[in-house]
């Protein structure tokens, strides 16, 4: 039974190394180092707004579901509206630091 408990995780985790694998060596072989080290950047910026979203709705999934389950349907929505909020707010500040900080990313990258 311990076996059986987590076995989904480990296949999701276990497909998604492979696939990050493969697509390095991809890069690696069409594009050289530099260009593995740029889509890592890359890639890494995305896992980081992608943390944000999914520790949003890990946190207020139990208090929507509490609100919606003792009849508050006003407080439920209020709290998705502030959620939607937050989590645009950082999606435009993510995007507004990397597109002020693109240059500087670049001329590392290629001098």
């Amino acid at each position: 039974m311990t076996l059986l408990n987590g076995s989904s995780e480990f296949i999701g985790q276990l497909s998604f190394s492979i696939t990050n694998f493969l697509f390095n060596a991809v890069v690696l072989n069409e594009i050289g180092i530099i260009g593995l080290a740029a889509t890592s950047l890359v890639g890494y910026s995305g896992f980081m707004f992608n943390m944000i979203v999914i520790g949003f709705g890990q946190g207020t999934g139990p208090m929507i579901s509490y609100c919606t389950g003792a009849k508050e349907i006003d407080l439920s929505m209020q709290i998705r509206k502030h959620t939607l909020r937050i989590v645009s707010g950082a999606c435009n500040r993510n995007m507004v630091v990397i597109n002020c900080t693109l240059k500087i990313i670049c001329q590392c990258f290629y001098g």
